[in-house]
């Protein structure tokens, strides 16, 4: 991409805008009117067209933007596939890749929206809660169970 000076935005873009709009002989006739009228511009806005040439070539924006995240790692989990979505981000199946354990997890990407104080307080609270146990250890189920003194039974 060229350097384009920043003062030169504001008159340059809708220059861009309209060079883009036109093709062949009529793009060339305008840019002649252009260069009679304001020589400076000429050169960057070429420049800019050049860039936006060499872009299509290379196949910019020819297809859908690859938007899916599968296949990424993020610390020790690479992301499988997603799991859902909704007003806090998006969550994954993800498998755990550190060569230390074997297993999966769902992993939630926070929206960058919410990055914020108030963002990281509910994701923190969130992940607090969903990290509490839910039923007994199996330890605590056998020793309730078990018909001899168990190690958590003793006094």
């Amino acid at each position: 991409m060229p350097q384009i000076d920043p003062d030169q935005w504001p008159v340059l873009g809708p220059l861009l805008d309209r060079a883009l709009d036109l093709s062949g002989a009529d793009r060339d006739a305008w840019i002649r009117a252009l260069a009679a009228q304001s020589p400076e511009l000429v050169r960057p806005l070429a420049d800019l067209l050049s860039a936006e040439a060499r872009a299509d070539e290379r196949g910019f924006l020819a297809g859908p933007p690859a938007t899916s995240l599968a296949g990424r790692t993020l610390g020790q989990y690479t992301l499988l596939r997603p799991l859902g979505h909704g007003g806090m981000g998006s969550v994954w199946q993800a498998q755990k890749t550190d060569g230390r354990f074997e297993g999966f997890a769902a992993v939630k990407l926070m929206s960058l929206a919410l990055m914020g104080e108030t963002g990281q307080a509910h994701f923190r609270r969130e992940g607090r809660e969903r990290s509490a146990p839910r039923v007994p250890s199996a330890g605590a189920e056998v020793a309730r169970r078990a018909p001899f003194p168990s190690p958590s039974r003793r006094r």
